[in-house]
């Protein structure tokens, strides 16, 4: 579970930015090819592990540069 966490630290680092605009948020959402809402109190990061963004860290980070 540690290294799970570990592993999404990325990409939590490349959501947080403040420059991630609506059409990044499509972006990354067509990416993962789900929908979520990043104002829902509940979206945490056990939400993003559950989305598998693990699996796209690469992109999403691309997306977020």
């Amino acid at each position: 579970m540690v290294s799970t966490f570990k592993d999404a630290m990325p990409v939590v680092k490349a959501l947080s930015t403040d420059k991630l605009g609506e059409h990044h948020w499509g972006q990354i959402k067509g990416l993962i090819k789900k929908d979520f809402d990043i104002a829902d109190p509940s979206f945490d990061l056990k939400a993003l592990i559950d989305l598998n963004v693990n699996e796209y860290q690469e992109e999403i980070v691309a997306i977020s540069i």
